[in-house]
């Protein structure tokens, strides 16, 4: 109510609402699920989950700020940025876990300085565990071969991890030679790319000696690379 002159009455009626800003995100909660353990010194190598957030407000531009310190186990690419109307922008999540256990993280993202949206991420390290089905195959030993005859091994793998697992059978470099351990020695492996494990699956491993020539005997250690390590699955002599 306005006085004037000390007998006028004037009455406003007043009305507002107050409302979020118009800031959509594709996701407030995230399950990565069971995600191999980096173990110390190997190469990472996260899973990785993007989120949008789109400014749908038609006419104000809005603010975003993210108050998360990166750790170890996860990490986000955020920097203060203003949306214009329309406008979106992609958040990386990057989750490594380093130990076998349960986490949960609360993000906070602050719109416009004043509005504070939460996302939730939860997921769980393992161990990533690729094995022979029968242990007795550990050390697989081809014999005399005459040149120009093969003699074929087959190996069953398992993945005995909770989560799926992806991996691929490592030749390495024989120093001074040019070319693989295994192809200086003339063994065929298959498969030659990536093969992928779902949980307690299995899958078999092809070995062929193929002798072109003459050759001392040799004894050298197959490997396998998954969950950014490389590690000995069986030896060949």
């Amino acid at each position: 109510t306005c006085t004037v002159a000390g007998r006028y009455e004037y009455v406003f009626q007043l009305g507002g609402r107050g409302v979020r800003p118009n800031l959509h995100f594709s996701f407030t909660r995230f399950d990565f699920g069971s995600q191999f353990i980096t173990a110390p010194g190997a190469s990472l190598e996260p899973a990785e989950n993007i989120l949008l957030v789109t400014n749908r407000d038609l006419e104000n531009s809005l603010s975003l700020d993210c108050a998360y310190v990166n750790q170890r186990a996860l990490s986000i690419e955020c920097k203060p940025t203003v949306l214009e109307p329309g406008e979106a922008m992609e958040i990386p999540f990057l989750f490594a876990p380093r130990e076998a256990k349960d986490y949960a993280f609360e993000i906070p993202f602050l719109v416009n300085g004043t509005s504070k949206q939460n996302v939730n991420i939860v997921g769980s390290g393992v161990y990533a565990r690729l094995e022979l089905v029968d242990l007795q195959m550990s050390h697989i030993h081809f014999g005399s071969i005459l040149e120009g005859n093969t003699v074929t091994k087959n190996v069953k793998v398992i993945n005995r991890s909770s989560a799926t697992l992806k991996f691929n059978i490592v030749d390495e470099m024989k120093v001074g030679f040019g070319k693989g351990i295994m192809e200086s020695n003339d063994v065929i492996f298959f498969p030659g790319g990536e093969v992928v494990l779902g949980p307690h699956e299995s899958t078999t491993v092809g070995l062929t000696f193929a002798p072109q020539k003459r050759l001392m005997a040799f004894q050298e250690d197959l490997l396998v690379r998954y969950a950014g390590e490389t590690r000995k699955l069986l030896t060949l002599s």
